[in-house]
């Protein structure tokens, strides 16, 4: 590898550098999605204090910026290869990490490899959710000690779910009955809205008043969850809402993909569970 002269300045303080282009950004990609989140834990692993590390993204009149010593490298490495999902030998994680930003952006999504149904046993809230029954008084309470106390609706009974999020963003309802999945599409016609912090009625409200759906056809266990992302959801899942199709496996990979391509800091999903009897 060939030093520029600004590199140089490293070999006069007794260390060897490597360019790592992008540095600062590769690092932020490191933290949304590594076993350490803040900067100064990263710093501990690397053995070096914070002022160093962002010594290393930013540079200094005595160094140049994007350039970390070659003996910090294993350390840098195995952080990275913590953080990537999959299994990568040290020498594709090294390349991973001084080649471009994007080749990396690339290997943490080709490697999100999670379902669906994965990603709701691990990530999905069951606490955010209550029905709302016109015929009843008051709200339905979801008690989640177990399966056998899932609230109950009957077949042609009026009902609606209501979540409470912490985030704005695009929001995606999931029905799932059996193996059947689908869309639930809100009272505006739109399958994805855009959602600001606070509750979210599915599916909807118009004018103040709260809207009801109900289940015709299939009695037993119903899931909803619901996705709040900051982008928009692939097309391919948002065009089956309005061809009214179920979601096949490949729809469902892509959907579990997307979410996974995100920080975890920036996505949220709810899962609710009722039961639907006949009588």
């Amino acid at each position: 590898m060939s030093w520029d002269v600004p590199a140089n300045r490293w070999k006069a303080m007794g260390e060897q550098p490597l360019h790592v282009p992008n540095l600062g950004a590769k690092i932020r990609l490191l933290l949304e999605r590594g076993p350490v989140r803040r900067k100064s834990d990263l710093a501990e692993r690397l053995e070096v204090g914070s002022s160093t590390l962002n010594n290393y993204i930013n540079g200094t009149n005595k160094s140049p910026r994007d350039w970390v010593p070659d003996k910090r490298m294993p350390q840098l490495t195995e952080v990275l290869a913590e953080a990537l999902p999959g299994s990568f030998s040290a020498e594709q994680v090294q390349e991973l990490l001084i080649g471009p930003l994007s080749a990396l952006e690339d290997a943490f999504r080709a490697g999100a490899k999670r379902s669906l149904e994965e990603i709701l046993r691990q990530d999905a809230r069951q606490d955010t959710a209550r029905l709302h029954c016109p015929s009843r008084l008051g709200l339905v309470e979801l008690d989640h000690t177990s399966d056998e106390h899932l609230p109950k609706v009957r077949l042609e009974e009026r009902f609606a779910i209501e979540f409470a999020t912490n985030r704005t963003g695009r929001l995606l309802v999931l029905q799932n009955v059996q193996q059947l999945w689908g869309l639930v599409t809100f009272v505006d016609g739109s399958p994805s809205p855009v959602h600001k912090v606070g509750f979210v009625n599915v599916p909807g409200m118009i004018d103040g008043t709260i809207r009801y759906m109900r289940e015709t056809v299939t009695p037993g266990e119903h899931r909803f969850v619901l996705f709040v992302l900051p982008r928009p959801f692939p097309a391919q899942v948002l065009r089956a809402a309005s061809s009214r199709k179920s979601l096949d496996w490949a729809m469902l990979e892509d959907l579990a993909r997307h979410y996974d391509g995100l920080p975890a800091h920036l996505r949220e999903v709810h899962l609710f569970k009722l039961e639907v009897t006949r009588t």
